[in-house]
């Protein structure tokens, strides 16, 4: 077989990793360990037994809903304790003691369920064929064998440091020394050889690595059968074909293995690495499930150019209550011909085949097309509510979910913007921030702030309990305060808010959209409005509102953006990972969304342009799907949800034709999984405004009254894969 020639080594991304790193041990099959301890989380695919043992002891920033232990088999766990997180079983779960369920932290559970979160059998081929690639790689350096130990040296400046080993001759060494490797370098280790009670790691030194353990992978490509004791794993072990026998030792990084047995202790710290592979994925399927273009009430109104809403509108399944059991429904805003910023008719489609769901008795229920309403319980009934808006009237319309207007709040102008609805000052009672205004439901305009806002993006900046919004790049408190303000070349439109940089605080990053012949500016900022960075004069790439998700890796955020003639991904230092050509001549502002199609543990990015709806992968940006689609372009975005509430989400699309140079679609496509696609996993069920970052908002649409960190859950924003 033929080496990867090491001079043409060319980075899969930067910070982007395409092993799943996110565990202490991942194995495909059996994970049996009496009395010993795991700092990470694990992952079993098939049975996993305990006796004595503790899982993520004093790792306390672990979310309690989140799956420190994931187990695709039976599980029996007769002691020891799951200090942080959950646990989901596939399997039988009768053997698992009573202790274990109350050593659980507040908020935790152990869940049995059909659908794990995560996919064995993607990721055992994942670490397969990564083990492969990695294992075609040219020495870089040399490796000598002298006075019982074997040498490593590096060639003191590429980027990836790769030695190849015979683990025969590694098995007769009592060191593993590592010199002349430049301190940022990733090193792959390739082991070779493969026998019963195979002992290429065992009571060996590995101290040179320490330094470099987050960046080091020792590939063991060929083994089968591994016994490994007395010895510190200094790196990331990838063994993905091997039973592993390690009665004693540490992990300090991370074991991928086929199986597991033995009390070795196992640390986590994550692989930082960036190896040099690149694993083309494979396309997503979809298929056309409806098609929307228009109703019998007004059909002439039948263009849409604004992001929809989703969430449960109607009692599907005619239990008398409207709730999860239900299938979501998709809420739009449509307009007549070209006429855009006059008033437009909210329409309610169900999520099942797209038809209307309201009568119309009383009217049409009017609001501006441009911008995208929002939608929550306001009144505690357990229904939604959805909340209006446009020029033509100087009032906020509260519409039920039957399409009546039930109440009406005065505006103190007729400046309309994209809505959001949060419990700012948390009294139980919502505030809605819209246009110039912030309103209270109950009692009407609190304030108006210091002009129009097109977005508000709610968190809490300083940790006081109370939130804060931000709009055109000012931080505001509760009660209408600027607290401060970022002063760029033109006001900021859209921001999003998530943790880059893992204090406690997040970062904001914020765009300033310029012309077309002009340029424009992103930033992100710290919580207290200092700038972490500023991209400023960026020709013809726009400044729609941001997705941020794992794009480039496990843990590994991306911010994805886009207008006029590009969409760039960003690293969390700024730097462009890539870039793709767009077509959005008309604004400058089309949104990007996110979603984990695949469920590779990587973000896919989602846009629409003037000519077509696309999915890209989000480490290169090659197209993963694309189909034709037509609209002028404002600030909408594709969504993605699970409207059926079968674990198998939907994409929806808005499209518009009165353009003559885009004019081939119109009205609500929505796109399901295809026949050749896995199902589209673990996808939120309500979107309820156009800055949506899911813990705005819970998943029946009640409020919260105290707004949880998002990034301290999810951190994520405008993307539709739970966690």
């Amino acid at each position: 077989m033929n080496k990867l020639i090491s001079t043409s080594l060319v980075l899969f991304s930067a910070h982007a990793s395409a092993i799943p790193t996110q565990y202490s041990a991942l194995v495909f099959d059996n994970f049996n360990s009496p009395h010993s301890a795991s700092m990470g989380a694990l992952a079993v695919g098939n049975h996993a037994n305990f006796n004595g043992y503790s899982i993520m002891y004093d790792n306390v920033e672990f979310p309690s809903n989140s799956y420190s232990l994931i187990v695709g088999g039976d599980l029996s766990f007769k002691d020891g304790r799951i200090y942080q997180g959950s646990v989901a079983v596939k399997g039988d779960m009768s053997k698992v003691s009573d202790s274990i369920y109350l050593g659980l932290a507040s908020g935790s559970n152990i869940e049995n369920m059909a659908n794990l979160p995560i996919n064995f059998d993607k990721l055992q081929n994942s670490s397969l064929e990564s083990s492969s690639k990695l294992s075609q790689l040219e020495n870089i350096g040399t490796v000598s064998f002298q006075w019982g130990g074997l040498y490593l040296d590096g060639d003191c400046q590429s980027n990836v440091q790769v030695f190849n080993l015979d683990g025969y001759v590694l098995e007769k060494a009592h060191t593993l020394a590592l010199n002349c490797v430049p301190e940022d370098a990733t090193i792959v280790v390739n082991i070779s050889g493969d026998k019963p009670n195979f002992k290429p790691l065992s009571n060996i030194g590995l101290a040179d690595f320490t330094p470099h353990r987050q960046r080091t992978v020792f590939n063991l490509f060929e083994a089968t059968s591994l016994s490994i004791s007395g010895v510190a794993l200094e790196g990331l072990i990838l063994a993905p074909k091997a039973d592993i026998l390690a009665p004693s030792g540490s992990s300090n990084v991370g074991i991928i293995a086929n199986s597991w047995s033995g009390s070795m202790y196992l640390g986590y710290q994550p692989f930082e690495g960036e190896l040099p592979i690149d694993k083309t994925p494979e396309p997503i399927d979809a298929q056309l499930k409806w098609h929307w273009q228009g109703g019998e009430f007004m059909p002439d109104y039948n263009q849409v150019m604004g992001a929809p809403l989703v969430a449960q509108l109607n009692d599907d399944n005619k239990d008398g209550n409207i709730d999860s059991l239900d299938t979501a429904d998709v809420i739009v805003v449509t307009f007549k011909g070209s006429q855009y910023t006059k008033p437009g008719v909210v329409r309610a489609l169900s999520g099942v085949d797209g038809t209307e769901l309201w009568d119309y008795k009383n009217g049409p229920v009017f609001s501006d097309p441009r911008f995208t309403p929002a939608l929550a319980d306001l009144d505690e009934d357990g229904i939604v509510e959805i909340v209006v808006s446009d020029k033509s009237i100087d009032e906020i319309r509260i519409v039920s979910h039957e399409g009546n207007i039930q109440k009406t709040l005065p505006k103190i102008d007729n400046k309309v913007g994209n809505i959001s609805i949060a419990d700012l000052d948390g009294d139980g009672v919502a505030e809605i921030l819209a246009g110039t205004s912030v309103y209270n439901y109950s009692s009407g305009l609190l304030y108006t702030l210091d002009g129009w806002k097109p977005d508000y993006t709610v968190f809490d900046a300083d940790g006081d309990g109370m939130q804060n919004f931000v709009a055109n790049g000012s931080l505001y408190d509760a009660h209408g305060n600027i607290l401060w303000s970022y002063q760029g070349h033109d006001m900021a439109w859209f921001s999003s808010v998530a943790n880059f940089d893992q204090d406690e605080y997040p970062e904001i990053v914020v765009s300033i959209p310029g012309l077309f012949s002009t340029s424009h500016t992103i930033a992100m900022l710290e919580h207290d409005g200092s700038i972490k960075w500023e991209k400023r004069n960026i020709p013809n790439n726009g400044g729609g509102a941001q997705a941020i998700g794992e794009f480039l890796g496990p843990n590994k955020l991306g911010i994805a953006y886009a207008g006029y003639e590009k969409l760039v991904m960003l690293n969390p230092l700024g730097e462009q990972v890539w870039e793709v050509t767009v077509d959005d001549f008309g604004s400058g502002k089309i949104g990007v969304t996110a979603f984990d199609f695949n469920r590779n543990g990587r973000d896919e990015v989602i846009y629409q342009d003037h000519n077509e709806v696309a999915i890209l992968d989000s480490l290169s940006g090659n197209v993963l799907f694309k189909t034709a689609n037509s609209t002028g372009t404002l600030w909408e975005y594709p969504v993605v949800a699970d409207l059926e509430g079968d674990n198998n989400a939907e994409l929806i699309v808005v499209s518009n034709d009165y353009s003559s140079k885009w004019n081939t679609h119109k009205g609500v496509r929505v796109f399901g999984a295809g026949q050749n696609s896995q199902p589209w996993q673990g996808a939120t069920r309500i979107w309820n405004q156009h800055s949506y970052h899911q813990t705005n908002i819970e998943q029946n649409g009640t409020l919260p009254k105290a707004l949880k960190n998002s990034w301290e859950l999810n951190n994520s924003y405008r993307n539709s894969t739970l966690k």
